[in-house]
């Protein structure tokens, strides 16, 4: 295993008197060949804070001189003699606490070195090799897969943080899917700008989200959530990811939940070509500003709380397959015999949507395009 040592031309002294920077020199454990300089090791904070960001500043400049393909500083363990400074998941924890920081003052202020290796759970080869061993990279396709260390459901204030930024990756990251991973909000969504594609699959939430977090993120095409977000602003700017091809939102019933009228914003995303939505917060209508959306292929709308009638201007989106309008128990009316100029349309399904009919004879079921031709 690849390890090294840190040795500080200084005593390692974290107190409020310290009025010096800190040079930390690194070397290789084995061959004792000089690696690189860590300065300015001193940070003020709170000193409960203290031993926490030293560690991490340490632990992230040597991560980024190594230039490691696939291991971020989280998997850079720190000890002071037998002592293990870091947690197995640091250092995407927010703090230590109160005993912990403490130990690890104590730690340091009696040592003069300070050991760094890769974890020994986390290994090169492990965490290149495994998709569900925190995070691994994929570099066929530029894609960064985020799952927690163990079972359960990792929760964190936000899903993009600086830390991921530490992985020294040797192409772009065009894509990051989360897994089993609940967070408030994005975050630093800037630190991939040939970011391409986001999934938030259903195994993972969100709870505060601002879709303007994406701005800085103009390659965006594809976006996969699931939403719990009671305020009803988890749509909020959605326009302004005009490059945006693909949206697939899913929202989850809160309580005092508000209700969400995304279709204004939506309708000016004119290079949408897949759109599902899915959620009792989803309310208003189907406008007529719909037709704006020419590349539109497939549309799927459930278990949604849209009470409009089904617009004629759906029969301008010449590009339309698919037309799902599953449990949408309040929608009404006919579909618009527009439809049937659509030669592309090759399947409508209206399954738990009673009130919306062809005709007399298509009822709520589900047909391809034959069948229905039938009762036109």
């Amino acid at each position: 295993m690849f390890c090294f040592s840190v040795w500080c031309t200084l005593p390692l002294n974290f107190t409020k008197h310290a009025h010096h920077a800190h040079l930390v020199k690194v070397f290789t454990k084995l061959g004792n060949t000089f690696v690189c300089n860590v300065d300015n090791t001193r940070i003020k904070s709170s000193p409960n804070l203290q031993a926490y960001l030293v560690l991490r500043y340490i632990q992230d400049q040597v991560a980024r001189f190594l230039k490691h393909d696939c291991l971020p500083s989280r998997y850079l363990a720190m000890y002071a003699g037998s002592l293990r400074l870091t947690k197995a998941n640091f250092p995407f924890v927010d703090k230590l606490d109160f005993e912990e920081s403490s130990q690890v003052l104590e730690a340091l202020q009696a040592s003069t070195s300070i050991d760094v290796m890769y974890d020994e759970v986390e290994t090169f080869e492990y965490a290149k090799t495994r998709v569900d061993a925190g995070e691994a990279y994929e570099e066929a396709s530029h894609t960064l897969y985020v799952y927690p260390r163990c079972e359960g459901v990792l929760t964190r204030p936000t899903l993009f943080v600086p830390e991921l930024e530490v992985w020294n990756f040797p192409h772009p990251i065009e894509t990051i899917s989360f897994h089993y991973t609940q967070a408030q909000k994005f975050g630093t969504t800037g630190l991939f700008p040939c970011l391409r594609k986001v999934n938030v699959d259903y195994t993972s939430k969100l709870f505060k989200p601002r879709i303007t977090d994406f701005s800085p993120c103009k390659m965006l095409t594809s976006l996969t959530l699931n939403i719990k977000d009671p305020s009803g602003t988890g749509l909020s700017g959605i326009s302004k990811l005009v490059n945006l091809q693909s949206l697939f939102v899913e929202f989850y019933d809160t309580p005092n939940q508000r209700d969400i009228y995304p279709f204004e914003e939506i309708t000016k995303l004119e290079k949408l070509v897949a759109l599902f939505m899915c959620g009792s917060q989803i309310c208003g209508c189907i406008p007529k500003e719909i037709h704006k959306l020419k590349c539109l292929t497939d549309l799927k709308l459930r278990n949604t709380n849209l009470s409009s009638s089904i617009p004629s201007e759906l029969g301008q989106l010449f590009n339309l397959r698919r037309l799902y309008l599953v449990s949408n128990k309040r929608l009404v009316g006919g579909l618009p015999k527009e439809l049937n100029n659509l030669h592309s349309l090759i399947q409508i399904i209206l399954e738990g949507t009673p009130n919306v009919v062809a005709r007399t004879v298509m009822t709520h079921g589900r047909w391809n395009r034959d069948e229905w031709q039938k009762h036109w």
